[in-house]
């Protein structure tokens, strides 16, 4: 984008050639920064920085998991009754997080929080940052976990509000967790997968219209053949339930059918299923193979053009000598 704009556009008149150094030093700052933060293999420090927030976004949700058990927490004295409470509240409400681990996730917010900033001020593309809503989600996770953090603190202060506060945003607290799949970005399986999904989204939707397709069929011919038993399907919803679960082999086990009829139907939507699931395997291992080897071919391209640059040079030194 600034390079079009250094293309279309004339620098202002009144800028002076020092104003114009600290543009393009600022510029050249803000190219860095991105680089070291999107591109963490092309440095040293990036690939210290990113070790560092993949660190950070570990050891937060470890503390995250940590937080709801009873392991790491102590009591605190309170004047409420719990007897009325579920497991969640009374948890909050009896209990608080050492201060061990209070800090260390503090201290692991702080360095996702700048790592958002620096990507926000390093970003070229404002508007594209903007209108991504992971970063939403990363910005209000990190202002929550500072305000939890705060809140644990000092936990005899508006305790009655703080539990509320927790569970009114404990959704937004376990989306830290989304952290994880912003930093697989950056590897170069995501990416190829990514590149997949984009290339074959057209067969994906087909084979999200064709699950669909057989689980309402089997759905509707599973609740009529299970109508007439006690323990049978309620509502066409509670089958396609049935049928989403039986197709995609996952099997819970909640809603079984009765009749010989039922059986049978169970027996042809597993067996469908396992056609049907394989579909976008076969085309996403064929895309994610031709990819790879594309992506390999490049680097051997790219290390053989560092290679021959070097060559000339090094032959001229022992030429010299």
């Amino acid at each position: 984008m600034i390079r079009k704009v250094d293309c279309t556009v004339n620098p202002k008149p009144d800028l002076d050639t020092e104003q114009m150094n600290i543009w393009n030093r600022e510029r050249k700052i803000r190219h860095g920064i991105w680089d070291i933060l999107n591109k963490p293999a092309s440095s040293i420090i990036g690939k210290i920085w990113f070790t560092l927030v993949f660190l950070s976004v570990t050891v937060s949700i470890v503390v995250f998991g940590l937080s709801t058990t009873t392991i790491l927490r102590s009591s605190i004295l309170h004047s409420q009754n719990t007897t009325n409470m579920d497991g969640e509240t009374k948890l909050y409400t009896t209990t608080t997080l050492h201060n061990g681990m209070i800090w260390t996730d503090f201290a692991t917010n702080l360095i996702l929080f700048v790592d958002f900033f620096l990507r926000f001020y390093s970003c070229l593309k404002k508007k594209k940052f903007v209108c991504n809503i992971l970063n939403y989600i990363d910005l209000l996770v990190c202002i929550l976990i500072f305000h939890i953090t705060y809140r644990e603190m000092n936990p005899l202060n508006d305790h009655k509000k703080i539990v509320s506060g927790q569970i009114v945003f404990r959704y937004v607290y376990a989306l830290r967790v989304l952290r994880l799949f912003r930093l697989l970005m950056h590897t170069r399986g995501m990416k190829i997968i990514k590149l997949c999904i984009k290339a074959n989204f057209v067969e994906f939707l087909f084979f999200i219209a064709l699950f669909h397709s057989f689980a309402c069929i089997f759905a509707a011919v599973m609740y009529f053949a299970e109508l007439d038993y006690a323990n049978g399907f309620t509502d066409f919803f509670e089958s396609v339930w049935w049928a989403v679960i039986t197709i995609s082999s996952v099997g819970y086990g909640d809603k079984v059918p009765e009749s010989i009829i039922g059986h049978a139907i169970g027996i042809l939507a597993a067996f469908s299923g396992i056609l049907i699931v394989s579909i976008p395997i076969v085309v996403i291992s064929t895309n994610y193979g031709s990819y790879y080897n594309c992506y390999k071919m490049i680097d051997k391209h790219r290390k053989t053009n560092l290679l021959s640059k070097k060559t000339p040079a090094t032959n001229s030194i022992m030429f010299n000598q």
